[in-house]
């Protein structure tokens, strides 16, 4: 597995184009909990990407935030 660090302000279009470029099969993100608001303004990074990755041979994974403890619902 490597890491690659890029600078862009088209981060999808780099996402996409490097993964072109380089034949990559699987890539790992975070995805964090969303407000209504959020989602009724904008879609996820997540399901762009996974959009733009159609017709490549890419796997994309998503890993969601661990679920808030009991005694932190609490507060």
């Amino acid at each position: 597995m490597r890491l690659l660090r890029v600078e862009s302000a088209d981060v999808l279009g780099s996402i996409v184009r490097i993964a072109a470029e380089r034949r990559i099969t699987q890539i790992v993100m975070g995805q964090t909990l969303r407000s209504q608001r959020q989602a009724v303004m904008r879609r996820p990074l997540s399901e762009r990407l996974q959009h733009r990755l159609r017709g490549l041979q890419v796997d994309l994974h998503l890993i969601s935030d661990p679920p808030m403890a009991a005694s932190k619902q609490d507060e």
